[in-house]
Parts: C-alpha cells; sequence; structure tokens
C-alpha cells in the first residue's frame, strides 16, 4: 500500500519541506514580540505579559491553520490525482498529513510554553489548546483532499476549501445581529464547530469578550457555552475519519489522470 506513495525517514526529514512549516509559529512568537514589547527589554518582560503574547500567538496560529490546513489538504491529496486510484493510498496521505500537522503543533507548542511558563496548570493548558488545534488542522487538512479529489480544477478545490474553512471558523465571530436571535443550543453548536473559538476556549482565552470580537459579535451579550476541549477534538477526529473514509470508499478518477482513456 506504502509503496505506491512511500513515507519514509528521509522524506519526513526533508529540510525544504518541513522547516517552513516548523518555523511559522516561532516567526510568530518572535514577531509578536519584536512588535508589542520594548527593544532591549525583552529579557525583563514579565509573566503577565509573556502570557498574553504567547495568547496571541496561539490565537494567530489558529488563523494559519484555519487558511494553510485545507491547501495543505489540496496539494497533498493531488497525489491522488496522479493516477486516479485514491484507494491504498488513503493511508500514506493521512500520514503525510498527520506528520506536517505534528510539526506545527509541535513549534507553536513551544513558543506557548514559553510564554505560559512551565508550571503544570500552564502546561495543562499548553496541551489541551494544541490537541485541539491539532485536531482542528486534521479535520481542515482532510476536508481540503476531499476537495481536490471530487473537484476537477485544484483552484476550485482550493477556494472551496479554504472558503468552507473560513466560513465555519470565523463566521460564528463575525456574524453580529444575524444570530442574536438563535437558541442557544445552535449558537454553542456554531461556537463548537470554529476551531478558532474552541482552541482558544482549550487555552482558557475568553476570546468572544476580548476587545476586538466584543465589539462586532453579539454572542458576547448573550447567553453561551464555550465548547469543553475533549468535546472539540473529538469531533475534529471524526470529521477527519469520515472525510479519510469518504476518499477511500468513493474515489473519483479525474480527467488529468494519466492511467485515463
Amino acid at each position: 500500500m506504502c509503496r505506491a506513495f512511500p513515507l519514509s525517514h528521509k522524506d519526513i526529514m526533508h529540510v525544504p519541506t518541513w522547516v517552513p512549516v516548523a518555523g511559522l509559529p516561532f516567526v510568530t512568537g518572535v514577531g509578536l514580540l519584536w512588535l508589542e514589547a520594548p527593544a532591549g527589554s525583552w529579557f525583563a518582560l514579565t509573566r503577565a505579559a509573556l502570557w498574553r503574547m504567547a495568547a496571541d500567538a496561539l490565537l494567530v496560529n489558529v488563523a494559519i491553520v484555519v487558511i494553510a490546513a485545507p491547501i495543505l489538504g489540496v496539494v497533498v491529496g493531488a497525489r491522488l490525482a496522479e493516477t486516479g486510484e485514491s484507494r491504498g493510498r488513503v493511508w500514506a496521505i493521512a500520514r503525510r498529513l498527520g506528520w506536517l500537522v505534528s510539526v506545527f503543533v509541535g513549534a507553536s507548542a513551544a513558543v506557548t510554553t514559553a510564554g505560559f511558563g512551565g508550571t503544570f496548570p500552564a502546561l495543562a493548558l499548553v496541551a489541551t489548546s494544541h490537541a485541539t488545534l491539532g485536531a482542528a488542522a486534521l479535520a481542515l487538512a482532510s476536508m481540503g483532499a476531499l476537495c481536490r479529489q471530487q473537484l476537477r480544477d485544484p483552484l476550485d478545490a482550493v477556494a472551496c476549501s479554504t472558503l468552507l474553512a473560513g466560513l465555519v471558523s470565523f463566521g460564528v465571530l463575525l456574524a453580529g445581529p444575524l444570530i442574536q436571535d438563535l437558541p442557544s443550543v445552535i449558537t454553542n453548536v456554531a461556537l463548537l464547530a470554529s476551531p478558532v473559538v474552541a482552541t482558544a476556549a482549550s487555552a482558557q482565552i475568553d476570546i468572544l469578550r476580548s476587545e476586538t470580537f466584543y465589539q462586532i459579535s453579539s454572542i458576547a451579550h448573550r447567553r453561551f457555552d464555550y465548547p469543553a476541549w475533549d468535546v472539540a477534538t473529538g469531533v475534529y477526529l471524526i470529521t477527519t475519519v469520515l472525510c479519510f473514509a469518504f476518499i477511500h470508499w468513493f474515489p473519483r478518477r479525474l480527467p488529468n489522470s494519466p492511467r485515463q482513456g
């Protein structure tokens, strides 16, 4: 099964592929440190200031995942179109996406730990938030792979998967008065579906009552419940399994398949 699409140790450690993925969270952390902290005072920052910057870095990393994970899924899923045969390649593609997500999430966890500190409560927040972040990234990437399999044009697959990811992730935050009359149950489901809200909640970040979203979102002014990190993580993992199951059981032979006559 894996010989058709090998994933060797050398492939996993291939520098051009993995360094940018691992480096993005560090770029985010250093960038926020440079923007928010006075020059020369980086080693004198209080724990509260470091915590705030680490929380901001985590939210930026979630936004990166929402945008990049579907595109990554389309790129990796393009391997399906090379032969038009998805059966037997699904596991290899899932492993590649899993390794890429693990590298990004691990780097983000390292940056967040540097800000939150090494205490047990802080490490628990890092673990729960990045478990949710990793599961969300896998779900969005698998959705991109599914779109690539089902749509003929890869640009259509990118547009479809990123638009859906953006709506699910940010729509509930930006909907404003459109959702103020919805039942609390529907609102809570929408919050659960949003990786941005779920990851922030798992790190105990009250994102809906932040200065930005408190002004533009009506949810903060009504009753709602943040999703539990384990429930959100489970939902995202189930979504990932369903996407790959659909790819496996309902393959589509694309027109650019070299084996297609």
